[in-house]
């Protein structure tokens, strides 16, 4: 029986600081995917993207997709929904607002 390799270049991105991303071929997701019985979608929801290194001699990298476990899940968030958080108030740190007096003083003084 004839082995078929497949070869396929693949761009290298530096994101943010100090990250670098690769982009997989869409036929090795479409194949694992269809091993697993999921669309592409369902699989990159149920599945994480294991890189083995290290320990070759004939290849620098290796990776497989491993199934997410349940208390793994991960959570995605819309960052443009998150609000941003509000400052305590005075009295949840504790604090009684100054009187009118002192508050000018204050002013005046710059503190």
């Amino acid at each position: 029986m004839k082995k078929v390799t497949y070869r396929k270049e693949c761009k290298i991105r530096v994101v943010g600081v100090g990250g670098v991303e690769v982009t997989l071929p869409k036929l090795v997701i479409e194949r694992a995917a269809r091993a697993e019985g999921q669309t592409i979608e369902e699989f990159v929801k149920t599945h994480k993207l294991v890189h083995l290194f290290n320990d070759f001699t004939d290849f620098d990298a290796a990776y497989r997709f491993e199934r997410i476990k349940e208390t793994e899940e991960i959570e995605v968030i819309e960052l443009d929904k998150v609000e941003e958080p509000k400052p305590p108030t005075l009295a949840e740190r504790g604090e009684k607002p100054a009187p009118f007096n002192e508050m000018r003083r204050r002013l005046k003084e710059g503190k």
